[in-house]
């Protein structure tokens, strides 16, 4: 059974209503104490193994923070308010239909799928917030499930900048940056890839399935006591006891706003106004239009006559409705647009408090931040009229919720939204923890750190590690490297030589794949004892995968020799390879060891042994037995031996249709085997597939899919025949070390009418005879 990730839909709203304070959560972890254990208002919206998919991730899109699970462990679950993550998921799927042609494979099936969830949503997600509960798969591994979460976290929160990016600049190529792509074990490339896995279905497969008696969306949402009803094409409002407390009168009716004053934006006769709670008109249906007072504002923006303006909660116009445009308020401070230029006014007085600009518009609410444009060049405006960032830079653009990024042609700034700090004069800027708020750059030719708070250290380290290790005594810890030594880097700032407990801790498995070999070798000096023999192991696999056989051999057997089951593979490997260690009985020797012990990889390498009969006799029979075996266990290249051998019908009955599934798996994993994939795809007819696969494995050196291609330029496989072509690619496929292109190229220049050549044809001939191939 697969280890399982839930994603629940509940509510809490009797006893818990979280603060808000400008979009974020007050004390959200005083919040999870009460939710442990309560079973009522939930709904369980996904039980899917080991990962939730991608594209569901939008729902934690507002401030989503860490906690204790609801039903299992004390941390390492993730909250979010649900309402702005159903509009941000919503507004995914609406962006992968207008992109349908780069997306999607099956449109009709992804456009029903979108419905089916969509109707869900509608019907079945009714309360207030969403959890995700990865307890199952964080048992998995031996780091804490905080550790685990904070880093599931921050993969989601990356992703979801990267999609409000791509939706906000119409770009479907910005998905493909999502990090499970990047970084897809599955062998992924692209986000359509990704998207298109049947196993999804588009996202409703993933669905938990609903019990039909299951009752849909109460009338009343739980957070509103009024909403709106329509009658004969027009609108009212009634309370959730029946009370009816406007008529139906209006053109147009918004829901109530839960905020200070509560009040709805209502059309009447095309004019707009608002309504209070008990059906007057606070603010008169006047206006030819009208917006929302934001949470918390004092004021909302009116038009009338082409004029904008500003009016209070008491329909008060404090300024006449003067201007070309208006935007929403901050406090008493309103950016307007009169002759072409925006400004900032103080509502009251009516003064002009900023400089003029070709464009202003509001970055942040809280704390009030604009962004500025003056010609082409972006900067930044305090509420207060003063420039924070002159507008010097090219572009500008949210890096996460507490900083903003800037950047020119020569270089990057790192804007700290909480503490107006700038750090510029950068050619590198990286987040290293969203949930600490920890960024790296690079200037000068070191690196350097800032946090949320500003400034931490100026630019002098070699490198710092992408990652933050939590759970600290002194908050979180930094790996960097400073003049060819490894140190830590804490929170206050203090910068310190690592010991060697610390050493031995970061060559750890968790942190074997952030770190460079260079930064492996520092630890490993600096370490100063006798490696650990899973270091042993690591290192000596490094050295094998860089060609220092002789070095490797040393540090695996003395892995091997503690018990260490993988080097034992390795070692099979190494005698059964490489020509200075040739030893077919030892090859056998440590494979079979190494299973015994549990590698899988030896397992893998044991049915080679049987397969060639390497240090033991041949059995096809037990060949097939353990590459099923290595297979089972998530080996990816017993995937492509079993792929080859009901390719090549020895070891098992030829079975091509096996054989394209195997090797598709073993795609998927991240190990293409392109001539296979080529071959099988060419003799079950699927041309389209074969030539992309002959053609990546031409780019990438292989004679043999450069071969096999030309046979279907030359045939008018999938393609239009082309014997010139053909003829170029036999000859591009010999460069490269295939001898049976030289019969092909001879061939064709002896009896193609339009590309005969006797002259050349007789240099391919002798060519031939001196390789030893038959003559035709």
């Amino acid at each position: 059974m697969s280890h399982r990730i839930y994603l629940y839909n509940f509510n809490d709203g009797s006893r818990i209503e979280p603060s808000r304070q400008s979009g974020l959560l007050k004390n959200p972890l005083d919040l999870l104490s009460v939710y442990g254990g309560n079973e009522d208002g939930n709904l369980m919206m996904i039980e899917w193994g080991y990962e939730l998919p991608v594209f569901f991730y939008p729902l934690f899109t507002d401030h989503p923070f860490l906690g204790a699970t609801r039903y299992n462990n004390p941390e390492g679950g993730i909250f979010a308010p649900a309402k702005t993550g159903v509009e941000l998921f919503k507004a995914l799927y609406n962006f992968i239909e207008l992109h349908a042609d780069k997306l999607v494979e099956d449109v009709p099936s992804f456009l029903e799928a979108k419905k089916r969830l969509f109707d869900y949503f509608e019907r079945y997600v009714r309360y207030a917030y969403f959890h995700l509960d990865a307890s199952d798969v964080f048992n998995m591994n031996e780091s804490s499930h905080n550790e685990q979460g904070q880093a599931l976290l921050s993969q989601i929160k990356k992703t979801n900048e990267i999609i409000r990016k791509a939706i906000t600049t119409n770009d479907p190529s910005l998905l493909n940056q999502c990090p499970d792509i990047q970084d897809s074990i599955y062998g992924y490339n692209t986000f359509r890839q990704y998207f298109n896995e049947p196993v999804y279905a588009y996202g409703w497969e993933v669905i938990f399935p609903i019990d039909e008696d299951m009752p849909e969306i109460e009338e009343f949402p739980e957070a509103l006591d009024i909403r709106v009803y329509q009658r004969d094409n027009k609108f009212g409002f009634v309370h959730r006891n029946g009370h009816e407390i406007t008529p139906a009168i209006y053109d147009l009716a918004y829901d109530f706003k839960r905020d200070e004053t509560n009040v709805a934006l209502v059309q009447r006769d095309g004019k707009w106004g608002m309504i209070d709670e008990n059906g007057g008109e606070c603010i008169a249906c006047i206006y030819d239009e009208a917006y929302e007072f934001p949470d918390g504002a004092s004021y909302a923006v009116v038009c009338k006559g082409q004029k904008w303006g500003y009016i209070d909660r008491q329909g008060r116009q404090p300024l006449p409705l003067i201007y070309d445009n208006a935007l929403d308020a901050l406090g008493n401070i309103g950016t307007v647009q009169e002759g072409g230029r925006y400004f900032l006014i103080d509502i009251l007085s009516g003064e002009k408090c900023s400089a003029e600009y070709d464009e202003i518009n509001i970055l942040s609410y809280a704390p009030p931040l604009y962004e500025i444009r003056q010609a082409t060049k972006k900067g930044l405006l305090a509420v207060t009229g003063k420039e924070t960032v002159a507008p010097v830079y090219s572009r500008l653009e949210a890096f996460t919720d507490d900083a903003f990024l800037l950047s020119s042609k020569k270089n990057k700034a790192l804007f700290l939204l909480n503490t107006n700090v700038l750090v510029d004069g950068c050619l590198q800027i990286d987040v290293v923890d969203y949930n600490f708020g920890i960024y790296r750059f690079f200037k000068n030719g070191a690196y350097g750190l800032c946090t949320r708070e500003g400034l931490l250290l100026k630019e002098q380290f070699d490198s710092i590690a992408p990652y933050a290790k939590h759970e600290t005594d002194k908050g979180w810890e930094l790996l960097a490297f400073k003049q060819g030594e490894a140190v830590s880097i804490t929170a206050d700032g203090t910068i310190e030589p690592l010991t060697a407990a610390q050493c031995i801790d970061y060559l750890g498995h968790d942190w074997s794949y952030v770190i460079t070999e260079q930064q492996k070798d520092i630890l490993e000096h600096q370490c100063g004892v006798e490696l650990p023999v899973e270091q042993l192991f690591d290192k000596g696999s490094r050295l094998l995968e860089q060609g220092k056989v002789d070095e490797a051999y040393v540090l695996l057997k003395q892995a091997a020799d503690q018990g260490y089951a993988d080097a034992m593979s390795d070692l099979g490997y190494i005698h059964t390879t490489f020509e200075e260690f040739l030893d077919d009985e030892k090859g056998f020797h440590w494979y079979l060891k190494g299973a015994e012990l549990g590698s899988a990889y030896a397992l893998n390498g044991l049915g080679l042994c049987y397969q060639h009969g390497y240090g033991t006799d041949q059995d096809y029979a037990k060949a097939f037995a353990y590459f099923k075996q290595a297979a089972e266990a998530g080996v990816v290249y017993a995937y492509v031996n079993l792929g080859m051998a009901y390719t090549d019908g020895i070891v098992v009955e030829q079975d091509m249709k096996k054989a394209y599934q195997y090797l598709k798996r073993a795609e998927n994993l991240g190990r293409p085997a392109y001539d296979y994939l080529g071959y099988v795809a060419k003799e079950t007819g699927y041309y389209d597939e074969a030539l992309s696969y002959l053609k990546q494995g031409s780019k990438e050196g292989s004679a043999y899919c450069t071969y096999l291609l030309a046979i279907m330029y030359q045939d008018g496989l999938g393609c239009r025949a082309d014997n010139r072509k053909a003829l170029s690619t036999f000859k591009k496929a010999n460069e490269m070390g295939d001898i049976n292109s030289i019969l092909e190229i001879y061939n064709i220049l002896r009896s193609d009418e339009e590309l005969k050549d006797e002259e050349q044809a007789r240099e391919w001939l002798s060519k031939a005879r001196a390789q030893g191939l038959e003559i035709p």
